[in-house]
């Protein structure tokens, strides 16, 4: 039995309620410095007793280690409490995209509070072999083999432990990435990146792995693992949006979603919540032409992402069509407004003059699509806050470069289409560089192992 499965027949054979574990140890990782006891039950509305034997079991676990105690007044002084940097770790693989198809892996190796390894330099880079033809089993291979090499990292730094009676255990691994991933059976269904891993679909990446690895492994849609680490480290973005939000994140190659309902992301059938960058959109752009030179779009005109066939008619201009960086280069390449190759002609385009009126349309139009997918959530669902991940060159805030007409396009969208009046105090906009966001999307995937633990640890009502 590995260290996964030892944690959850620990506590599920507690006399605590497994929901109030689970509970208990969210709160924690959610608020290490104000993670008291009786601040804990205060939070959760439950019983000081029953904090208490859940605190001690997960003690005796080694999930949970207290903190230097803290006088804030005559009497005994608090015990703040926190997840084991030390006693388990999680390793986090991120399939990152290429132009057409994932370029490379990125792993990391965290304990429970989020901070790396000791002494592990993360992230670690994997680059995938340059072949046409990227087939399932070729990159189970690969992620075999790169796995394996950060559970060997992991086994060299734990053996030199100075206490082996405490030595750090592998609580499992996370793996994201671009698509439809089924979570709970760990199957991809689909991925982003069209023909080049057709051969994916349907593929059981998260049992294949388990059995090869011999240890828990979790997989899970690339921006649904971000809502997880936001969900359990909110002050790591130096903001709490709640237990209820949705989380939207554009990234080079396509706009994802995730939704967060009290405490937990919420998948929907089959793991399909959160399309955001599927919404058909075209026909409300095309429809306001906002250049007298402009004409009305024929249906081969309207963009489409990787998922539509325009030669079968069936193309309708999704969200992703126009919001995603790749789509808006792409845009500008086809109307001669940009030409080479690079990761800065995204940056190259948002900083030209707002009066080049080309460029700040496909901006425009592009913020008016993400706008449409976010006014969807709110009429739907209403979030208590949406949290938008963008690249620098989305958010631009100056009002003369072309770029900043997305933010324009954007809240002109929600603005106008939105049922709840005024969301703009509801909408935290999070200016993210692409290097930034790959270490938070190998991060993201640890802390999958985290969240799926947590499930776990609620489905036990009572051991005995």
């Amino acid at each position: 039995m590995d260290a996964f499965d030892d944690v959850v027949t620990a506590l599920a054979g507690s006399v605590v309620h497994g929901l109030t574990h689970a509970r208990v140890l969210r709160a924690i990782a959610r608020h290490t410095a104000a993670g008291v006891r009786r601040d804990l039950a205060q939070e959760l509305q439950v019983s000081p007793g029953a904090v208490s034997k859940a605190v001690l079991l997960a003690k005796e676990q080694g999930l949970v280690e207290e903190r230097e105690p803290v006088a804030l007044r005559p009497g005994r002084p608090l015990v703040p409490l926190s997840l084991s940097p030390a006693r388990y770790a999680m390793i986090g693989v991120a399939i990152i995209a290429g132009a057409e198809r994932p370029s490379h892996l990125l792993g990391t190796l965290i304990g429970l509070d989020g901070t790396p390894f000791d002494g592990f330099k993360h992230p670690r880079k994997y680059d995938l072999k340059d072949d046409d033809d990227l087939s399932g089993t070729l990159l189970l291979n690969q992620l075999d083999e790169f796995i394996r090499s950060l559970i060997a990292d992991f086994e060299g730094l734990s053996m030199a432990w100075p206490d082996s009676d405490r030595r750090p255990r592998l609580l499992g691994c996370g793996l994201n990435l671009s698509g439809h991933v089924d979570h709970d059976n760990g199957i991809v269904r689909s991925t982003g990146w069209g023909e080049s891993t057709d051969e994916w679909a349907n593929r059981d990446f998260g049992p294949e792995l388990q059995k090869r690895l011999g240890v828990t492994v979790t997989c899970d849609n690339d921006v649904s693992s971000l809502a997880v680490r936001l969900n359990l480290r909110p002050r790591e973005e130096n903001e709490d949006p709640g237990d209820n939000y949705a989380l939207l994140s554009v990234l080079d190659y396509g706009v994802g979603g995730a939704l967060v309902f009290h405490d937990r992301t919420r998948r929907g059938y089959d793991s399909m919540a959160g399309e955001a960058g599927h919404i058909p959109v075209g026909h409300v752009i095309q429809a306001q032409p906002d250049d007298d030179n402009e004409q009305p779009w024929t249906p081969d005109d309207v963009p489409h992402c990787h998922c539509e066939d325009p030669e079968e008619g069936s193309a309708r201009g999704h969200v992703q069509a126009f919001a995603a960086p790749d789509s808006i280069i792409a845009r500008a390449k086809a109307m001669q407004l940009v030409e080479g190759a690079g990761p800065d002609l995204l940056a190259q385009l948002s900083a030209r003059p707002r009066a080049d009126r080309a460029v700040s349309r496909i901006f425009y139009q592009g913020g008016v699509a993400l706008g449409r997918s976010i006014v969807s959530a709110i009429n739907w669902i209403n979030p208590g806050q949406i949290v938008l991940y963008l690249p620098p060159a989305l958010a631009e805030k100056n009002h003369y470069l072309a770029g900043n007409s997305y933010q324009l396009g954007l809240t002109t969208e929600i603005a106008q289409s939105a049922f709840s009046v005024d969301y703009s105090d509801r909408l935290i906009t999070k200016s993210v560089p692409e290097g930034e966001m790959k270490e938070r999307l190998a991060a993201a995937a640890a802390y999958l192992v985290l969240g799926n633990l947590l499930e776990k640890i609620a489905e036990h009502p009572r051991g005995r």
